[in-house]
């Protein structure tokens, strides 16, 4: 909620934040909203929350399960700047840097007089950012994009793994070798439904491993 307008805006880079090393939400004052949706939504790509601070003085913008608060409190909000580093899995890189590019462009379109610190690089420090990588059987992986890919076109092995790690939840202990009838068993009728996450859940819950499980010591 907005702070009072008699309330002293709160000094955040005075505040010691110890050794926090994980953040999923984060609040950050702007003092201009549209530089916000400018940079959140239309640079970075997030997508702001359709139900919470639908007016001109807040906004809430998704990031998977990374939320930013972008609040504007006051008279005269002070911009802030958030001390650290956010992690963000973009699907392509090209395309990010496109989207910052026209985000860019539209703050100096709007706003030609006002001073900001908008900026971007395709490095960390000294090294490039490199997306790339390979698999252990060799396909080359050059983003998010590929790996979904090489994921979708190996669908059997990722089900059946997925099912195997199911099961050790739902069993509470190691699948043996003797389990993997049921393991198959499970994948086959899952296959035959889409693969639907639903589909391997009621697999598993009406199998014998798991109707017939005992608690230790009973």
């Amino acid at each position: 909620m907005n702070a009072p307008e008699k309330v002293k805006q709160y000094d955040r880079a005075a505040q010691t934040v110890g050794n926090i090393v994980h953040l999923e939400h984060f609040n950050v004052i702007h003092d201009d909203q549209r530089l916000a949706t400018l940079f959140y939504v239309v640079g970075l790509g997030g997508t702001r929350d359709p139900y919470l601070f639908p007016g001109l003085d807040n906004m809430w913008v998704n990031f998977g399960r990374t939320q930013a608060h972008l609040p504007s409190r006051g008279p005269k909000p002070k911009p802030e700047v958030l001390r650290g580093t956010i992690g963000l899995v973009v699907p392509d890189l090209n395309y990010l840097k496109d989207s910052l590019a026209r985000a860019g462009a539209e703050m100096k379109r709007v706003l030609p007089d006002k001073p900001t610190k908008f900026a971007w690089r395709e490095k960390d420090g000294p090294t490039k950012v490199d997306t790339s990588g390979r698999l252990a059987d060799g396909t080359p992986l050059s983003g998010p994009a590929d790996l979904r890919k090489a994921v979708l076109s190996r669908s059997d092995a990722f089900v059946t793994t997925a099912t195997e790690k199911l099961f050790v939840y739902a069993l509470g202990r190691p699948v043996h070798y003797y389990d993997m009838p049921m393991v198959r068993t499970v994948v086959r009728r899952a296959s035959k439904e889409g693969n639907r996450f639903s589909a391997l859940l009621l697999g598993i819950v009406e199998s014998d491993a798991f109707q017939k499980r005992v608690k230790k010591g009973s």
